[in-house]
Formats: C-alpha cells, structure tokens, sequence
C-alpha cells in the first residue's frame, strides 16, 4: 500500500495538471468560438454593406433612365456626377465580391455585366433617338430583376454559411 503523503502528492499533482490542461482548453474553445462570431458580424457587415451600395445603385438608375426619357434639362455635371457615382459603387460592389464573397463572385459578374449591356443598349438607342418611354420602363424592370436574383444570391450564401437566419 502506497504512503497517505504519496497519495497526496499525486492527487495535488494530476489535480494540478488537469486543472492547467482545463484552463488552455477553455481558452483555445473560448478565443475560437470568439473568432468565429467576429467573422460572422464582420461578414455580416460587408453584406450589408452591398445592400446598401445596391440600393444606392438602384436609386441612381431609376435617375438614369428617368433621365433618359423626361428630364433632358440636366446639366452634364449633374450627369457626369451620377456617372461617377455609378462607376464608384461597381467598383466597390466589385471588391466587395472578390475580397469577401467568392462563392457567389459569379452572381455579382453576372448582374454587373447585366448592368452594364442594358445601359450600353440604352445609350446606343438613346444616341440613335429610338429610345421610347416603354424602353426605360422594360429597362428598370430587367435591373430590378437582376438586382432581385443577386439578393437572394446573398441571403443564401448567409444561410449556407449561418451568418443569418433570413
């Protein structure tokens, strides 16, 4: 039979060695489910983020094509100044796919392309004069359906990736 001060040794030391196995553990568990959340919210972020800049973009062509058909007095600085707006957020919208969203990068090259060939086709008829009310209204309505398949592109990418529960 083993000495009453040896059972306490041992008892203090395995105590002592879980005790300090607990504490790296809990901290390791701790500082990753910590870094899990902060990539989620900041996830989160730069999705809402391309929300924000779509919607920007959906007020800046409703301007453009409203343009096109009624509100011809513009100046070209007010003009070239929505433009620039316009060219700003693709850009963003862009980096945005790249940086953060790879998984749906070919949602946001598919809308941005289809951005960009409805206003191309709007300017070429606007440039030959065969642009009609009835166009700028099919045309706002396309955009607004490639504006609506790249939202659902991102509320399921947050659902396969739990970011949200929309």
């Amino acid at each position: 039979m083993l000495d009453q001060n040896i059972i306490t040794l041992l008892s203090v030391t395995i105590g002592g060695f879980l005790a300090i196995a607990g504490g790296f553990i809990g901290s390791y568990i701790t500082g990753r489910m910590a870094a899990k959340n902060e990539k989620i919210i900041y996830m989160r972020s730069k999705i809402e983020e391309a929300y924000m800049l779509i919607a920007k973009l959906n007020e800046l062509n409703d301007n453009y094509y409203r343009y096109m058909i009624f509100e011809k007095d513009e100046s070209p600085d007010q003009i070239m100044s929505q433009n620039m707006q316009h060219i700003e957020i693709l850009q963003k919208l862009d980096a945005i796919a790249n940086l953060y969203l790879h998984e749906i990068q070919k949602d946001f090259q598919k809308w941005m392309s289809g951005l960009r060939k409805t206003r191309d086709e709007a300017n070429e008829k606007e440039s030959n004069k065969e642009y009609k009310p009835e166009d700028s209204q099919k045309d706002l309505n396309a955009v607004y359906e490639m504006d609506r398949n790249l939202r659902a592109a991102l509320i399921l990418f947050c659902r396969k990736k739990g970011i949200s529960k929309w």
